[in-house]
């Protein structure tokens, strides 16, 4: 008798123990499918709604991997000549965010007397309509980030051959994702550095005399 009461409660246990862990499941997976959703609506999920372009910029693509299509070098599947046009022209002003931030910085680097660094190849640049991973090659990465460095404490007589520097290297990075290059783009981050570079000296010698 006692053995078959041992049994039952035994068995009343197992069945108990089995309908938690059905509830938790069911609750994890209805948990699970909540996150997906909400992660859908703000672009961040990875399946259809990336695959289908949805609220992610390029497809999905960011850093080198969205460089190289955009250069020719790679076309994934799915994407023909004029979806990569499209990119082109959506990636117009992420290069010369990522131009104006690599020179800013190197530019900040020099006036300071910062020791001159590698810059990263790869940041995050915010549109008014998305943000993406961009990337550039590392050849003109040290290029743009030298002579912005360089041009914080140069010469007037060394700005011309820096200018032309700039120039060169902006037109490699267009040029590589056959893009054209904005007029006057070396001559106005060459001036505004050195405008900055005119108020800060400024600023500096008039707390001097005070």
């Amino acid at each position: 008798m006692s053995n078959l009461i041992v049994l039952t409660i035994v068995l009343i246990c197992t069945a108990s123990i089995t309908v938690l862990v059905l509830y938790a499941v069911g609750k994890i997976r209805s948990l699970e499918e909540i996150t997906r959703q909400l992660m859908d609506q703000h672009g961040g999920g990875t399946g259809s709604a990336a695959s289908a372009g949805g609220n992610v910029p390029f497809n999905g693509l960011q850093g080198k991997p969205l460089w190289d299509v955009l250069a020719g070098k790679s076309v994934p599947e799915g994407l023909n000549a004029a979806d990569i046009e499209q990119f082109r022209e959506q990636y117009a002003p992420v290069l010369l965010k990522t131009i104006r931030s690599l020179f800013s910085e190197g530019s900040s680097d020099g006036k300071f007397g910062a020791a001159r660094a590698t810059p990263r190849s790869e940041r995050l640049v915010k549109t008014l309509r998305f943000a993406v991973s961009s990337w550039l090659p590392s050849q003109e990465l040290n290029s743009l980030y030298n002579v912005a460095y360089d041009s914080a404490r140069a010469q007037s007589e060394e700005l011309n051959r820096l200018r032309m520097a700039l120039e060169e290297t902006i037109a490699a990075l267009y040029g590589r994702i056959k893009l054209p290059v904005p007029g006057g783009l070396a001559a106005n981050l060459l001036s505004e550095a050195r405008a900055v570079e005119t108020i800060a000296s400024d600023t500096d010698a008039g707390d001097a005399e005070a």
